[in-house]
């Protein structure tokens, strides 16, 4: 790893090292371009001289709305030279709605105060008012000039940059972290995954914490070539993310367990005809629950084409932290424990089922917790949990946040001593870590606590239905003073009343054999209409809020 403190610092001891080492491979719409080390220092110097001239100075916020390009690295990298203080944030793309997009636009300008948003040319007009409208100077390339005399004024303990969470607009929050922040985490995963030679593969956008920490930045700092294509090439043809492992001889990339689920369901045969995946040693499954059948699937429909079952390795970790927590060793077998469903939903303990046992749920390990990071598990009190009892996932280390951007009463409801409430449900049992969900998605019903995942899983193997269209939620019911089981799922079919009733009995059908639970409803909308993060997770929340006022499109 460098021996720098900055990130700034690093891409130019790179640079002054090593020029010619590739440091990125980047797809877009033409050929692939190649950029070194000395590639990259240059492009982001001219990118620090352009933010210059527009006034921006060491410790000043700077947005960058770009996709996934040349650009959008060299404006990343050009405000770690300047000391300035960047936050990514996603491009006006065709497949948001652009009245959301604007809104969010306009709560992190306020929430960041930046003195310059770095926007490609196509995205000008769309961020025009909102810019103009806070007196932000809006910047676009081609980025002209070398690198600034004295420009890398930063220190490790100062602040790198802010990642703003999913979330609805007005719950999205800043997290800040310093440059010794980001380099604590890289260090620790690069201690425990990457390895000399590896090639990483990257779709996920950098405005996410994955895709910006753990594909981009933790590889950079070990001086580790990245491969990456825009998120809307993936979405819109999965196998795209496959082929890219191929065409590089790919050894690492890293995804949410839908991806998984995508490539190993939605991706017809013909599409993957002469596919070579043998160089592949790491596939990261984080940033939602790791579901145990989207494993098995994936390792079995890949296995011909070269990938192997142990390259799989679940992992654990969000924003906060500036990214992973836990992560499983690379190339060993999969931990798994097969628990009561109704037991975890009733007290929360972990009792393990029999093979034939109807009310088994499979649960995967996310692995031991990297170097530097300790994990606690607690009641409602604050009390310590023993192994093999769920309850609030606690984290401590050296890579935490140092709070929400100007979110002082935000910040303290999470952060007490030292300690991180992560909002996630889960257990340890022998220092490993199962996270079971997110508390703010459990569903309660008669008292019981059910966790979305297993009534999704169940859903999404109807005939016509993505695994990623598909979501459990609970929704209150005055008369019944609970919450009802909702399933709400996207099909092309959602006009044709006959085909609609088709879906709903089949669901119903298959959820109650899968988890001995049968909804209480089941809405079929368009496709589309399932509020997402930017990276493609289920805002499950905002499907109840769309539920309970009726402004679900398409509901039927």
């Amino acid at each position: 790893m460098t021996s720098a403190s900055t990130i700034g610092a690093a891409l130019l001891e790179l640079a002054d090292q090593d020029p010619d080492r590739p440091l990125a491979y980047v797809e877009g719409s033409g050929e692939p371009v190649r950029l070194t080390a000395a590639d990259l220092a240059e492009l982001a110097g001219a990118a620090a001289t352009t933010l210059a001239e527009h006034g921006v100075r060491p410790g000043d916020r700077v947005g960058v709305c770009m996709d996934t390009g040349v650009d959008a690295y060299a404006a990343l990298h050009g405000c770690f030279l300047l000391g300035a203080v960047p936050f990514v944030c996603e491009p006006p793309l065709a497949t948001m709605r652009r009245q959301r997009w604007e809104d969010r636009l306009r709560l992190l300008i306020s929430r960041a105060e930046p003195r310059a948003l770095v926007v490609s040319p196509e995205f000008r007009d769309a961020v025009s008012a909102p810019c103009a409208q806070a007196g932000v100077a809006v910047v676009e390339p081609p980025f002209e000039g070398g690198l600034v005399p004295g420009s890398v004024r930063a220190r490790a303990g100062d602040l790198a940059l802010i990642q703003f969470t999913s979330g609805t607009t007005g719950s999205s929050r800043g997290v800040t972290l310093t440059h010794e922040a980001v380099f604590a985490n890289a260090a620790a995963i690069g201690d425990h995954a990457y390895r000399s030679g590896d090639l990483i593969v990257s779709w996920l956008p950098l405005h996410h914490d994955m895709g910006l920490i753990g594909l981009s930045l933790a590889p950079l700092l070990h001086g580790l070539p990245v491969a990456s294509m825009p998120p809307l090439s993936f979405a819109l043809r999965p196998e795209r993310w496959l082929w890219a492992m191929h065409r590089y001889r790919g050894t690492f990339t890293s995804a949410p367990n839908f991806a998984y689920r995508l490539c190993a369901t939605n991706v017809p045969d013909t599409k993957l005809q002469g596919l070579d995946l043998s160089a592949w040693r790491l596939a990261g499954n984080g940033a939602e629950v790791v579901q145990a059948g989207t494993l098995r699937a994936f390792a079995e429909r890949m296995a011909p084409y070269g990938y192997r079952e142990r390259a799989m390795t679940p992992c654990y970790g969000m924003a906060e932290i500036t990214l992973a927590a836990t992560m499983c060793v690379p190339g060993d077998p999969l931990i798994t424990l097969p628990v009561r469903r109704d037991r975890l939903a009733g007290d929360g303990e972990v009792v393990e089922a029999s093979p034939d046992d109807p009310d088994r749920q499979e649960l995967v390990s996310s692995g031991s917790a990297l170097k530097e990071i300790e994990i606690r598990v607690v009641d409602g009190t604050g009390a310590d949990l023993p192994d093999r009892r769920q309850g609030t996932i606690l984290l401590r280390c050296l890579s935490m946040m140092s709070g929400y951007y100007r979110q002082p009463e935000e910040t303290a409801k999470v952060l007490e001593n030292g300690w991180l409430d992560t909002g996630d449900q889960g257990f340890l049992d022998n220092g490993q870590l199962y996270v079971t969900g997110r508390i703010k998605d459990v569903v309660i019903i008669a008292g019981s606590n059910y966790h979305p995942y297993a009534f999704e899983a169940a859903a999404a193997t109807v005939d016509g239905l993505r695994a990623d269209a598909v979501a459990a939620v609970g929704c209150p019911d005055p008369e019944r003073s609970t919450e009802v089981l909702v399933l709400v799922v996207e099909s092309r079919s959602h006009a044709d009343s006959e085909r609609v009733a088709e879906i709903r009995a089949a669901v119903i059908a298959a959820v109650s054999a899968e988890t001995g639970l049968r909804p209480d409803r089941v809405e079929v909308v368009p496709r589309g209409a399932l509020p997402k993060t930017p990276s493609g997770k289920l805002q499950r929340r905002q499907v109840v809020n769309a539920l309970v006022k009726g402004t679900l499109p398409g509901r039927r």
